[in-house]
């Protein structure tokens, strides 16, 4: 794998020319706050590499965006999964923005959810995380950015979601301890964690459930009572953070008030059963 030179002089994100071709990689690409972002990206760089395992959907995103293109149906988890996105990078203009969203939900308890389910959270959300940057890495240079996708809930213990939490938890951990590195590192490549706010999208509903939970019921639920904002006002939010160089960046109301209830009353508060 090919390793572009780095510039060892300071940039900020504005500062690249502006006739130097760049591209940024997007994965959960295909539905949600993924969608979302490649729009409101679409004008910031020359091309957009779209991953997901839904190849249609990214056909038809790419199809709608005022920007060169590249789609690759691949999946976080899969062995091959970073040789394959090392290539597709290696081969794409100047890698300026990592935007890691892959993600899924799995609802129910911990004693009757199957551990399958559990460990497929984990796997997408935090080790599909880690794995996209770490594979991207050896290509982004000194004024580019990585931005991954944590949650207001990492800070609450909530029921039926452990898996969603534990995921989100270490995603918040793995950025800012990366963060740190390169920064000490003086690579001058700028690292944030989204810190996302309920949001109305598929992904609780799309994800897997315990068999004691009634699907409809927690999905209307959820839209009901977490669901505030749109992936669009969550992806303007993010790509508003990045641009300002933001380590955290908070993407709807309820995700500062999140931070600050766990800062406040703490992390570990018995919550009331809903």
């Amino acid at each position: 794998m090919r390793e572009r030179q780095r510039d060892n002089t300071s940039h900020t994100f504005n500062q690249k020319s502006p006739a130097e071709p760049r591209s940024a990689l997007i994965t959960g690409a295909a539905d949600g706050i993924g969608i979302a972002l490649a729009r409101h990206l679409a004008g910031t760089y020359q091309e957009l590499i779209l991953v997901d395992t839904a190849a249609d959907s990214l056909v038809s995103l790419a199809a709608d965006l005022p920007c060169q293109t590249k789609i690759a149906a691949l999946d976080v988890t899969a062995e091959a999964y970073r040789f394959d996105l090392a290539s597709l990078v290696e081969k794409s203009p100047l890698l300026d923005g990592v935007f890691t969203f892959a993600g899924v939900m799995h609802t129910g308890e911990v004693r009757r959810s199957t551990f399958e389910d559990l460990v497929r959270v984990i796997n997408i959300n935090l080790i599909g995380t880690i794995a996209t940057v770490h594979a991207c890495l050896p290509y982004l240079t000194p004024g580019s950015s990585i931005v991954t996708a944590s949650s207001a809930i990492e800070s609450v213990a909530m029921p039926r979601h452990s898996s969603y939490v534990a995921s989100k938890a270490g995603v918040y951990g793995f950025t800012r301890t990366l963060a740190n590195e390169l920064d000490q590192e003086g690579t001058g490549i700028r690292v944030s964690t989204a810190l996302i706010g309920g949001v109305r999208t598929d992904i609780l509903r799309n994800g897997s459930f315990a068999e004691n939970e009634d699907r409809a019921d927690r999905s209307a639920s959820f839209d009901r009572r977490v669901g505030r904002s749109s992936a669009d006002q969550i992806a303007r939010a993010i790509v508003r953070g990045q641009q300002h160089g933001s380590r955290v960046i908070y993407a709807g109301l309820d995700s500062r008030i999140a931070a600050l209830l766990a800062r406040t009353i703490g992390r570990y508060t018995r919550l009331p059963r809903v």
